[in-house]
């Protein structure tokens, strides 16, 4: 009997991407089935946030119920929490991600029987050395509508800049939260610098306000405003993997639009702000691949 990873799928999309890929590597490494926890995650997420990987080329089947803590979670992760508490983290079979900077620890994991794997492992580094499997596992599976296949065309025609603005909070607050507009001014212009007549196309959660923005600027830019339902989300992504250039936001929807374009000599730049709060994290160790520019 093979031994079995399940890894607890949770959060937006950006994050669901992170937690799958550190977990195939694994499964790779190890020579462990993959089973997907898709039911524990969403059942109380505060967003209504759902399963969304579907949408991707993965072949890793989805757990079970009779395969998962069932039929009483909290009491049964409780339990195996505190049993495993005295294990080195290694050896433990319910392993829970310890801070959100990249944790060595991860690729040595040793499973025997079942073991269930709960945490962000937000860095490429969990899944690098197996990357053309990840690439490959991750490409769209979903058909586009007519809109997105028509916008995907204009983006591919272009030097296409992908540029995210991501609102945790209103821009005229006093937020620490979003990337600051001045971020945003210095990467455009670094683009700008860089590329011949760059053509910017704005992603944003709220795109009336990323509008505003922009509309100070010179350089001609589309605004992205069609899938604006969470369900539509993903084609925003299938959209910004065909830009050429990336101008991210401190969020991990766009971390994979930029890590998964397949462009040649692709500019990304990344916010350079750390945040360590609940609401948002960003810039900690391992997150930003090495070959992107941080401003």
């Amino acid at each position: 009997m093979h031994n079995k990873i399940i890894p607890i799928i949770f959060g937006g999309l950006g994050n669901q991407l992170f937690i799958y890929s550190a977990n195939r590597n694994l499964s790779l490494v190890t020579g462990s089935d993959l089973l997907l926890d898709s039911l524990s995650g969403f059942k109380y997420d505060n967003y209504q946030r759902f399963y969304q990987l579907d949408h991707f080329n993965i072949s890793a089947n989805k757990a079970k119920t009779k395969q998962l803590l069932y039929p009483f979670p909290r009491l049964q992760r409780k339990v195996l929490c505190k049993i495993n508490s005295s294990r080195d983290f290694i050896n433990r079979n319910y392993i829970i991600q310890n801070g959100i900077d990249y944790d060595e620890r991860f690729l040595k994991i040793k499973p025997r029987g079942t073991t269930f794997i709960e945490g962000y492992w937000q860095s490429e580094n969990y899944f690098i050395q197996n990357e053309n499997i990840i690439r490959n596992d991750l490409q769209f599976k979903t058909q586009p509508n007519q809109s997105n296949q028509s916008l995907a065309e204009k983006i591919k025609s272009q030097n296409s800049v992908a540029v995210h603005f991501r609102f945790f909070d209103h821009p005229n607050t006093l937020s620490q939260n979003n990337a600051p507009l001045n971020y945003y001014k210095n990467a455009i212009d670094y683009i700008a610098n860089k590329i011949n007549h760059p053509h910017f196309f704005i992603f944003s959660d709220k795109p009336d306000l990323a509008n505003n923005f922009m509309k100070d600027f010179s350089h001609p830019y589309t605004l992205v405003t069609h899938n604006i339902l969470e369900q539509d989300a993903v084609f925003d992504l299938w959209l910004m993997t065909h830009c050429k250039h990336f101008v991210i936001a401190n969020s991990t929807f766009s971390w994979w639009g930029g890590w998964l374009s397949q462009s040649k000599n692709k500019i990304i730049i990344s916010p350079s702000f750390k945040a360590t709060g609940t609401t948002t994290a960003w810039n900690f160790k391992g997150l930003i691949p090495s070959s992107w520019i941080v401003i």
